[in-house]
Order: structure tokens, then C-alpha cells, then sequence
């Protein structure tokens, strides 16, 4: 992948352009290390005297790597009043992890560690004063310790268990979101969102040949199916027309991505989803 690559180990955080090698212990070391300034993505070393929470602030202040191709994040302003914004943003991270431990299980531990990462980088970070004001406990120790399971190769069963807490948080946290006029809408306009992302993430996989891109889309459309399976049931009450929409959509994601890793020659067209995405979407506008 061409991402900042994010390690947490021994107490060093180091986020570097393509590889990692051991920080050197003495300044002749160094110089003996020196290399070109990379170009190729954001830089950072944090020396082990620094948490990894002082780490990932740092780099969730420099911009992360997120907001191409749908992954963007969210208004934290918007997310501290409106129930959607708010659900979405929880959805993102569970995203990440769902994708992250995927990764992880398929061999790709770097890739899941990443996708572990980027879900506090992208999210949490800018989320946390809503979130600590809403009542979320212990959410973000519990993001940092599958990031530091992740980047250090623990085992998967270690791994699984740091990221299954995480998603138990999440779904815990969905209490404390602003209220809804609307709890069956709300809970369809966030699976929309989640469609649209992967749907977004889906044509930058295919035009731009981007793995990252077909990791964040993998994760968003088992987020989006994992919210389905939760409430499809009652939205097909409400609306038929709705409900049909978002499965024929989520059947979409389900087939562009099968398996958190690259599919070669895929036989789905990007602008199909993207149809069926935006059907979705005029479709839960209709709601009454």
C-alpha cells in the first residue's frame, strides 16, 4: 500500500513513507542511516519518551491520510447535535476495525494495523471532546490498545479480542448520540452514508488502483451490513421501497468487495453501485 505506514512498539511510534527500520541509538548511527528526504507521504518519528496517544495526536494534526475517494471524516460540530453525523462517526471507526482485523486475519498485520490506526487518526481524534461531553468512556484507551497489539504482531487471538472490545464500546456508544426525531430514519440515513462510502471507496479502488482504498471500502460495507442486519427488518415495515433499495445496495458492496483483499478483474461496474447508492439515497428521502 501507498499509505504512511503507523508502528507502535517498544514505546516508539513511527510513522514513516514506505518502510520501517529501528530508530538509531547514537547520533554516528544516524548519520551512518542517512537517507533521502522521502517525498512520498508524511514523516514523522516520535521518540520513546512519547505516549502513543501523543503519537497519533501528532499525526491526526498533521491530516492523517483520509478524505479521498469517501473516506473522509466528520464535522464535529455537526456530530455534537445531529444524530446522524453522530451514528456516522462511530460507523467509521467500527469500519476501520472491521476492516483492520479482517486484514489482519487474511496475513496482512501492517495493513490491519493501519486500518487500526486511521480509525483514531481520522476519526476519534477530532471526534473526542464530543464524544467525552456525550458520556463515552473508554474508548479511546481501548482504540490505542489494538493499535499497539496490531503493530506489534501480537497474536491474532490477542489482536481480535483488542478490536471486538472496541467494536463492543462502539455499539455502546450509540446510546449516548444527540436524540432523534426519528430513530428508524436516523439508523437509514447512517446505512446511506455508509453505502455512499463504499460505493465512493469502490471507483477509487477500480480507476486508481489503490489497495487502501479497496481496505477503507471492505470495511464500510461490512459496517454498512452490519447495521442492516440490525435494523432492515423495521425499515421494511416502514417503507418497502426503502428497504429494497438499501439491500440491492448492500448486495452491491457486498460483491465488489468480497474479501478485504484486491480482487483481480472485478466485473462490477463503478458507476452501477454509484447508481444504486444514489436509488438509496432518493429512496430514504421519500421516507416518510
Amino acid at each position: 500500500m501507498t499509505r504512511s505506514r503507523i508502528w507502535f512498539g517498544l514505546g516508539t511510534a513511527v510513522l514513516a513513507g514506505h518502510s520501517l527500520s529501528p530508530l538509531p541509538a547514537t547520533a554516528a548511527e544516524a548519520t551512518a542511516r542517512a537517507e533521502p528526504p522521502r517525498t512520498d507521504g508524511p514523516v514523522l518519528v516520535f521518540d520513546a519518551g512519547r505516549s502513543q496517544r501523543a503519537a497519533m495526536k501528532a499525526f491526526s494534526a498533521q491530516g492523517g491520510e483520509g478524505g479521498e475517494g469517501g473516506e473522509g471524516g466528520v464535522d464535529p460540530g455537526l456530530a455534537a447535535e445531529d444524530p446522524v453525523a453522530y451514528g456516522v462517526s462511530l460507523a467509521v471507526i467500527e469500519a476501520h476495525y472491521l476492516a483492520g482485523l479482517a486484514a489482519y486475519e487474511a496475513g496482512e498485520t501492517e495493513e490491519g494495523a493501519e486500518m487500526f490506526a486511521h480509525g483514531y487518526s481520522e476519526i476519534y481524534a477530532d471526534m473526542e471532546e464530543v464524544y467525552l461531553a456525550r458520556g463515552v468512556d473508554g474508548l479511546e484507551g481501548a482504540l490505542l490498545d489494538a493499535v499497539a497489539k496490531a503493530g506489534d504482531g501480537a497474536p491474532g487471538e490477542e489482536v481480535s479480542e483488542a478490536a471486538q472490545h472496541v467494536l463492543a464500546l462502539l455499539e455502546a456508544a450509540e446510546a449516548t448520540a444527540p436524540a432523534s426525531d426519528d430513530a428508524l430514519r436516523t439508523e437509514a440515513a447512517i446505512i446511506v452514508e455508509l453505502i455512499d462510502r463504499t460505493a465512493a471507496q469502490y471507483l477509487s479502488a477500480r480507476t486508481g488502483g489503490s489497495e487502501e482504498a479497496f481496505l477503507d471500502g471492505y470495511g464500510f460495507a461490512a459496517a454498512a451490513q452490519r447495521r442492516a442486519d440490525q435494523h432492515l427488518a423495521a425499515i421494511g415495515e416502514r417503507s418497502p421501497a426503502l428497504a429494497e433499495s438499501l439491500s440491492a445496495a448492500l448486495a452491491l458492496g457486498r460483491e465488489a468487495f468480497p474479501t478485504p483483499l484486491p480482487v483481480a478483474d472485478p466485473a462490477l461496474e463503478p458507476g452501477v453501485f454509484l447508481a444504486m447508492a444514489t436509488q438509496a439515497r432518493f429512496a430514504l428521502n421519500a421516507l416518510h
